[in-house]
């Protein structure tokens, strides 16, 4: 595991951020960390990079407590949300000390340089001041700058933030290539980004852990087929034993189960649209990841 937390708190004062936090982040994975502001996504952050430490419960990162990372020099990056950029200098010029304080051996800095610029796609922009970058490609140097050196763990808070959608897409498929090849820690308020992009992720909600696994575990993809109707004729369709609802604005049908089958009781659905003379546009399975954030938060 890249991190294991076990009844995590943290404490500022009287005001309690984090409660009893434990979860584990898979080596190789993509988590995201999902919550409102105020929610302790930002403490956690903190704790895992050793900025604070916790107030009661245990923390292990790459197999050390946070406060050790130093032992382990360049093996977390990290891209804050707030992080800002030196504007007088050049990307190249950033990026070569941003290196040596990553423990990035002088000799490959150069070769390092270029890797992270391939993978940011700036190659072409490194002799270009940083005040001369538009805020979209000053989020891609700051990606760059926390995969020098290759880190087991990257730390990215809010990645996104201020991106129009164009080039937030662009910066979550850059981020989804580092996939099996080092440890992706995120956050972001844009669940669909998320949704597409993690494999496992956590909710929080007022600093307690509501929900955690894979994102299959979180949709209940094994629970929930949203139906889409065509052009034709709705259909009423019942089935013993299953909950179903229909949205008519959206011309959808949702079906949900409290245990197995969902495969064949969709098949039964589908069949019983089809033979009436109804039409099918597409099948989703699991919630959305923004519905199931706001089932939870009603909760």
């Amino acid at each position: 595991m890249s991190i294991v937390a076990s009844g995590v708190t943290k404490k500022y004062g009287s005001i309690q951020a984090l409660k009893g936090v434990t979860l584990e982040v898979k080596r190789g994975s993509i988590f995201g960390l999902i919550g409102p502001n105020g929610a302790g996504k930002t403490t956690f952050f903190s704790l895992v990079l050793g900025y604070i430490q916790p107030t009661t419960g245990s923390l292990q990162v790459l197999g050390v407590a946070p406060r050790d990372l130093h032992r382990l020099p360049g093996k977390v990056g990290a891209l804050p949300q707030d992080a800002d950029l030196p504007p007088t200098v050049t990307i190249d010029a950033a990026l070569k000390f941003f290196a040596r304080i990553s423990n990035v051996p002088s000799s490959d800095i150069a070769a390092d340089i270029d890797r992270v610029l391939d993978i940011v796609d700036l190659r072409q922009w490194r002799k270009a001041k940083l005040r001369q970058l538009s805020h979209g490609m000053k989020k891609r140097v700051g990606l760059a700058q926390a995969l020098l050196g290759k880190p087991d763990l990257v730390v990215l808070d809010e990645p996104t933030a201020g991106l129009d959608p164009k080039h937030a897409h662009e910066l979550i498929e850059m981020i989804s290539r580092l996939r099996g090849e080092t440890t992706v820690l995120i956050s972001s308020h844009n669940l669909t980004e998320l949704e597409g992009l993690c494999d496992h992720a956590a909710i929080l909600a007022k600093g307690e852990l509501v929900r955690s696994g894979t994102m299959k575990e979180i949709l209940r993809s094994d629970a929930e087929v949203h139906i889409f109707l065509g052009d034709g004729p709705v259909v009423e369709v019942l089935l013993p034993n299953v909950k179903m609802s229909y949205d008519e604005a959206q011309r959808r049908i949702t079906v949900r189960i409290d245990g197995e089958g969902i495969d064949r009781i969709t098949t039964d659905v589908l069949r019983m649209i089809i033979d009436n003379g109804g039409t099918v546009r597409e099948v989703h399975r699991g919630q959305s990841l923004l519905s199931t954030y706001l089932e939870i938060s009603k909760a």
